[in-house]
C-alpha cells in the first residue's frame, strides 16, 4: 500500500502511515490518499483548524497584566465592584487583538475582534454585543483617567473562557482565535 498527503509520499509501517503537513492559523486541508496493491485509489479530504491559545492573567490591586507570560505593565490595576472584577478595557481588548474606540460625547467604549461588536456606556448598566442587549451587574467606570469594565462580561462576549482564583484574587483568561 501507498499513502501520500497533499501529492507527498507518506512513511509507511506495516498498516499506518505518517506524514508531517506544514500548516497555518485557521482552516488547513489536506487530501490524502491511498493505493492499494490492485492499484484502487481512495481519496479523503481533511480539513484540519489551526488555532493559537491567549492566556492573559491579572491580579487584583496589581498593575502587571501576563499575555502568555509576557509581562505588561497596566497604567490602573483592576478593582472590584458590585462583586464583579473591573479592568482598564484598553488594554485588556488590545491583549485580545481587538480594536477600541473611545465616543468621547457619548462616554461609550466601543470594542471589535473577528466580527464581534460590543459597545458599552460609562455609568450604564446596558451593553450591546452586536443586536443583542445585556445587563451588567456593574457598569462601566472611568476611574484614574482610564475606562474599567467588568472583565468576565467582556472576556464571554468575546468567546473566552473565564476563571476566578479567589484566594490569590486572580482572573486567568482563555481565548483560542484561528488569526
Amino acid at each position: 500500500m501507498k499513502v501520500f498527503v497533499n501529492l507527498e509520499r507518506a512513511e509507511m509501517v506495516g498498516l499506518r502511515f505518517s506524514h508531517t503537513v506544514p500548516v497555518v492559523l485557521g482552516t488547513n486541508e489536506c487530501i490524502v490518499q491511498a493505493i492499494d496493491e490492485f492499484d484502487l485509489v481512495t481519496e479523503v479530504k481533511v480539513t484540519i483548524q489551526v488555532a493559537k491559545k491567549l492566556v492573559i492573567l491579572l491580579t487584583i490591586g496589581k498593575n502587571a497584566m501576563y499575555v502568555n507570560g509576557k509581562a505588561i505593565t497596566l497604567d490602573a490595576s483592576p478593582f472590584i465592584s458590585n462583586n464583579r472584577t473591573m479592568v482598564p478595557i484598553r488594554a485588556i481588548a488590545e491583549a485580545f487583538g481587538a480594536t477600541v474606540t473611545w465616543q468621547s460625547k457619548a462616554e461609550t467604549v466601543e470594542i471589535e475582534l473577528e466580527g464581534i461588536f460590543i459597545s458599552m456606556q460609562i455609568g450604564n448598566n446596558i451593553a450591546m454585543v452586536g443586536q443583542k442587549i445585556y445587563v451588567l451587574d456593574a457598569p462601566p467606570v472611568i476611574r484614574k483617567s482610564r475606562t474599567f469594565v467588568p472583565i468576565r462580561f467582556i472576556s464571554e462576549a468575546l468567546q473566552s473562557k473565564v476563571f476566578w482564583d479567589a484566594v490569590n484574587q486572580t482572573v486567568t483568561i482563555e481565548r483560542w482565535s484561528t488569526k
